[in-house]
């Protein structure tokens, strides 16, 4: 089981601690702390500190477990860095290019905006983190087309109950 606590500052401070599968947890890591624009703070085999801000609400999760436990997780949080090498500290072109793409994509309303391009971002990197994991050149376009709760569904058959990616992707389709 995964450890997981989450610090969350809104004004007030809130600390959230319980366990997780390792299947929950590397859910939440992808899909919620990458997904909504988090950065990688910290990373060790056996621990995981990421950083997520979404409007006024700052959540630091960390995620600990034995070195087996986190290996998946450890993994994840590796392919975002390497998808997002700049952190919080991305060039100005980089930032304006997410605002651009948030922009269309809200009709620029500024609400929107402020909580639009982390998330966009995150989860652009959320994708790149789960294609990583999948780790198939051959079938990379078909994968890229596919929505992120789906790509984390095959990528548990694959890595997790060690099922071919043709045979996941029939399982997916069915």
């Amino acid at each position: 089981m995964i450890s997981y606590t989450n610090e969350r500052y809104n004004g007030d401070r809130y600390v959230t601690k319980h366990t997780k599968t390792v299947s929950d947890a590397l859910h939440s890591l992808i899909k919620f702390e990458i997904g909504y624009g988090g950065t990688i703070q910290d990373i060790t085999r056996e621990r995981v500190v990421i950083k997520t801000e979404v409007m006024a609400a700052v959540d630091t999760v960390t995620f600990e477990g034995t070195e087996e436990e986190m290996a998946l997780l450890v993994e994840a949080a590796g392919f975002a860095i390497m998808a997002n090498p700049f952190g919080d500290q991305a060039p100005e072109a980089y930032k304006d290019k997410v605002v651009g793409d948030v922009m269309a994509f809200t009709k620029g309303l500024p609400l929107l905006v402020r909580m639009g391009s982390g998330i966009i971002m995150g989860n652009t990197v959320s994708k790149v983190v789960l294609l990583s994991m999948i780790g198939s050149q051959e079938h990379a376009e078909h994968l890229s087309s596919i929505r992120n709760d789906d790509l984390f569904a095959i990528m548990m058959l694959v890595r997790q109950d060690k099922v071919s990616i043709d045979d996941a992707l029939m399982l997916m389709a069915a």
